[in-house]
């Protein structure tokens, strides 16, 4: 019965995977490591370092601006700290109001601030939630937002690191640039849930965060820092981290 049941959900699985390619033939574009090789790129995320210094003028400078998940949203109100343009938003499609680690699916916002490409984090091929996250997506924009989505070599790169568990969008944005090679890398607002979260982007309590990180295993913040940090300290020339995460690369 179990070997029946494997079967069917298989084939349950290959008929949503053609669903999802027929669905979004026109308006899923192919990702392009061209977005980010040899450009001058900062990653801009939701931790509260990003609001030590009003550098917004200087994140706008760089050649690409990336923004994760809820990046968008705080611009209004903080561009001095995180500036204003957005030309990649890496989102995990992961829209669930009652859950703090959720993110909304706001096409309307993004096409105001000038979003220039929407990149899906994850790839629809790879598994049941992935894939109805992707569905849903299609669903609630009607399919009439254009966006992109990781490649297979890119996106199991990033799973490659932090198996068992998944990638948080922010660690999906820095290695998938990385592996895109650009100029350089300047991260800002990204400390691995070292220090608390910028709270105009999230407000997240110790237990979900321990309940996230500890108990359902759903990420390795750890993990992710040490890989980050290898290639931080392999490749000074390229990555540069904001003073918080310089120092807490040198502490830590």
């Amino acid at each position: 019965m179990n070997v029946i049941k494997k079967i069917v959900n298989k084939l349950k699985f290959k008929v949503c995977l053609q669903k999802a390619k027929f669905s979004s033939k026109k308006v899923l574009i192919n990702f392009d490591p061209n977005w980010f090789k040899d450009k001058r790129v900062a990653i801009v995320g939701g931790a509260d370092s990003v609001l030590k210094e009003k550098l917004g003028g200087y994140i706008d400078g760089f050649d690409v601006v990336v923004r994760i998940n809820k990046g968008v949203e705080i611009i209004a109100t903080q561009f001095e700290f995180v500036g204003k343009k957005t030309d990649v938003l890496f989102h995990s499609f992961h829209e669930i109001p009652s859950n703090m680690g959720g993110s909304p699916i706001t096409p309307e916002l993004w096409h105001e601030r000038n979003v220039k490409i929407l990149l899906f984090a994850l790839n629809y091929e790879y598994g049941w939630n992935i894939l109805n996250l992707f569905l849903l997506f299609l669903k609630n924009t009607k399919r009439r937002f254009k966006f992109s989505q990781l490649p297979k070599d890119l996106y199991l790169k990033n799973v490659a690191v932090v198996q068992p568990t998944g990638p948080t969008t922010g660690f999906t944005a820095i290695n998938t640039v990385f592996n895109c090679q650009p100029k350089e890398l300047y991260i800002t607002g990204i400390t691995f849930f070292k220090t608390p979260h910028n709270a105009e982007y999230r407000i997240v309590s110790d237990d979900f965060l321990k309940e996230t990180l500890c108990v359902n295993n759903s990420h390795d913040a750890e993990v992710e820092y040490r890989h980050v940090k290898n290639l931080y300290l392999q490749n000074t020339d390229i990555i540069k981290p904001d003073a918080t995460l310089e120092l807490i690369f040198k502490n830590n």
